[in-house]
């Protein structure tokens, strides 16, 4: 008695009252989006609706869930009974009815119906009861109840309390067969197929509620029960890799992306989180960490979106230069800084775009200085072209494109660039502080036309430089620069004070004005390109500036009339004769013979005199017949008839040197 039938017993008394309970219990029919919530809970975890919707009255009256499970599920037994008529039909029809019923509904049962009628309910709360009744006592399909529990405790809002009721569970998924492939309909042969099948598929489920903690405490849990080698460790270590990093655990996010046994999945990963990442602006975390064998990886998908965004909001190569500085890949890293400054140059034409390109060319031109000299290169890639036109075979045209290859590119032609850059981001500024509207930045402005917008600005200073850097004529520079210092020289007081703005913006050296005049300041600036610029033996600077001071009536600086004696007398000369001033040309002429005889020759850059141990002096004998023959069509003016017997008296004291001179030569030889 005490072994068999009283435990018999008992179970048997716990059978009948679970069903008389079940007989009792009022079920309400739930809202309509708990049942919406209900049907996108059984599509998440793929399991097809074999029993029909649940039915609910339409009467006030409460329904029990024994009646809810005949209208639904159940109605199998009506089926099986049949339609029974006559007087007696009841009599015929009830005990097998209820015979059947109760079968269904008996805790100990092997049918999966009224569990899976359960799970689909929406009824939590009497799933619950449910479960609590049959806790103590059923060790019938414990797992599916614990499972059902967890479901309905889940849309209780009781997350912690399903989560490790989901995880006693999965240690039935092999065991029990109802809950692997009657309530969850999983697919598989092996244990541990079954097991991650069931982890994903709680997942998924948990996945439905606002709580991503659990997900990543359910999937260390799947991580750790799968095998190595198994096909669906990739996809738990990505689902473990996005919930880390969706809620900012950047370390673990990182150790779950690294531990992913797939490539494909690791990459992708890598991509999420190097996006991510820059989008929440974390990229000294970002540039931390070290990627190990996926350097190249990183690399290329930083370098792929920083050529596919927008340069105005791209930040990505200044994270790839950080990142190659950090690991201290120079070279590198004036490689992208140069691809950054190149596409700003031609792409974001603006202040800002010309400001990064000085900042991307500085940068690179500091990276290349920290290498080897004979690694001091970059690569440039150049642009496509168009080939001869092909035709598909409808006919049709289709486009052809050819590479031009690459160039390589000099550490002496970046910092040419860089030069330029400056120069016309100095432009621009100065131009918008001057309210002269904006100045031309375009990709296509040349060194030659940067001069010429940098002339007309009055940086003549930083105009010369472009000409020295590109070997462009500063003729230009020098000609309007005159013209700008005597036109200063007649002008208002107003505009006098107002040229000190641009005046110092040409300090040569960054040093002060000396001058407390505008005007001498001007003339000061010009000296200063004339020197400096001139070339030696060369006076195209000088004629320049001496015919665009005589075309405007203005006086020649005496610094220009020495500067121009020493360089070349006879041209200047020429100039004075072309110009008219015949005066000025004769009393050169006479210095200038005075000077070859030994009188003040260091004026005119001579280096020896007319005597007979020394080396023979030049004298421009054309220049001055020519000179003699204006002079003598004009001898009716007193002056210049005074001017031309005192030439005549020096060429004639000079060719009595010369014939002295040379006897003395003779006798030394």
């Amino acid at each position: 008695v005490l072994s068999t039938f009283l435990p018999n017993t008992t179970v048997m008394v716990h059978c009948y009252s679970v069903l008389s309970w079940l007989a009792q219990v009022a079920v309400v029919r739930p809202a309509s989006c708990l049942e919406e919530m209900n049907m996108r809970q059984l599509a998440v975890l793929k399991i097809q609706d074999k029993l029909g919707a649940v039915i609910y009255s339409n009467n006030e009256r409460n329904t029990s869930l024994l009646e809810l499970f005949l209208k639904g599920p159940g109605r199998v037994v009506r089926l099986a009974v049949g339609e029974a008529n006559g007087d007696d039909c009841w009599t015929r029809s009830l005990p097998p009815l209820i015979n059947m019923t109760a079968q269904l509904l008996w805790p100990r049962c092997a049918s999966p119906t009224f569990l899976k009628f359960l799970f689909r309910s929406c009824q939590h709360l009497v799933v619950q009861n449910y479960c609590r009744l049959l806790s103590s006592w059923c060790e019938w399909h414990p797992y599916v109840r614990q499972f059902l529990l967890g479901s309905a405790l889940l849309n209780m809002g009781e997350e912690e309390k399903a989560l490790d009721l989901f995880i006693s569970a999965a240690g039935g998924v092999h065991q029990d067969g109802f809950l692997a492939e009657d309530i969850l309909e999983l697919q598989g042969m092996e244990p541990d197929d079954l097991i991650v099948q069931y982890f994903l598929k709680v997942i998924s489920l948990l996945e439905q509620f606002a709580c991503p903690d659990l997900v990543i405490s359910l999937a260390e849990t799947a991580i750790a029960k799968c095998p190595e080698d198994h096909k669906e460790r990739a996809t738990l270590s990505y689902i473990l890799f996005s919930y880390h990093l969706k809620l900012g655990h950047n370390e673990d996010a990182y150790v779950a992306m690294m531990s992913n046994p797939d490539q494909c999945r690791r990459k992708d990963s890598l991509r999420q989180f190097l996006v991510t990442l820059f989008d929440r602006g974390e990229l000294s975390e970002l540039a931390s960490y070290p990627y190990t064998d996926m350097i190249d990886e990183v690399e290329s998908i930083i370098e792929s979106r920083a050529r596919s965004a927008d340069l105005s909001v791209n930040n990505y190569y200044d994270f790839l230069y950080s990142f190659h500085v950090t690991r201290q890949n120079f070279r590198k890293a004036a490689q992208v800084m140069f691809e950054r400054g190149h596409r700003l140059g031609t792409e974001l034409c603006n202040l800002d775009g010309l400001k990064k390109q000085v900042q991307s060319y500085l940068s690179c031109i500091n990276c290349l200085h920290l290498v080897n000299k004979k690694y001091q290169w970059l690569i440039k890639k150049l642009p496509t072209i168009s080939a001869s036109p092909k035709r598909s075979y409808d006919g049709e045209e289709k486009e052809q494109l050819k590479s031009l290859g690459f160039e390589v590119v000099e550490l002496e032609q970046i910092r040419k660039q860089l030069v330029l850059s400056q120069a016309r981001l100095k432009l621009t500024l100065t131009a918008n502080a001057n309210s002269q509207g904006c100045m031309p930045v375009s990709p296509g402005l040349t060194p030659a036309e940067t001069v010429g917008f940098l002339t007309t600005a009055n940086l003549y200073l930083l105009a010369v430089q472009i000409c020295e850097e590109f070997n462009l004529p500063t003729v230009g520079i020098a000609e309007a620069l005159a013209t700008k210092a005597v036109r200063l020289s007649t002008a208002k007081a107003q505009e006098k004070s107002a040229a000190w703005q641009w005046l110092a913006e040409n300090r040569p050296g960054g040093a002060d004005i000396p001058s407390e005049c505008a005007v001498t300041a001007a003339w000061n600036l010009l000296k200063h390109i004339v020197e400096n610029e001139e070339k030696e033996r060369e006076t195209v600077l000088h004629r320049v500036v001496t015919t665009r001071l005589f075309t405007l009536g203005a006086d020649l600086p005496p610094w220009l009339v020495a500067g121009y004696k020493k360089k070349d007398a006879a041209e200047l000369i020429r100039l004075y004769h072309s110009q008219g001033k015949l005066e000025a040309a004769s009393e050169l002429a006479i210095e200038y013979l005075e000077a070859v005889m030994g009188k003040g020759g260091e004026y005119f850059g001579l280096e020896s005199s007319l005597m007979a141990n020394q080396r023979p002096a030049w004298v421009p004998w054309t220049v001055l017949d020519r000179l003699f023959l204006e002079l003598a069509d004009n001898v009716a003016i007193p002056a210049l008839s005074t001017a031309m017997k005192r030439l005549e008296k020096t060429v004639d004291k000079y060719l009595n040197t010369v014939e002295r001179v040379s006897r003395d030569m003779v006798a030394r030889a």
